[in-house]
């Protein structure tokens, strides 16, 4: 984990529900159920602190330690 990103997800372990909200219909709270393009549709599970840790990543992908994580940010700035 280069960025050291320890708490985003594609998919939140069962552990680390409390971190995150909850929905909420009639009053009442609920999470999202997982389904057919789940991860397309809600994309990354994040806090704040760590969106903006990668966002700075993204943005200057020369302060990123080099490796794969540092090539394919700088690959996908050239498209």
């Amino acid at each position: 984990q280069p960025l050291g990103l320890k708490h985003t997800y594609f998919r939140v372990p069962p552990a680390a529900e409390g971190e995150y909200a909850w929905g909420y219909r009639e009053g009442k709270a609920l999470r999202v159920s997982p389904g057919m393009l789940e991860q397309e549709a809600y994309g990354i599970k994040s806090g704040a602190q760590e969106m903006a840790t990668w966002l700075q990543a993204d943005l200057d992908p020369a302060a990123v330690p080099q490796g794969t994580l540092r090539r394919g940010l700088l690959r996908a700035q050239m498209r």
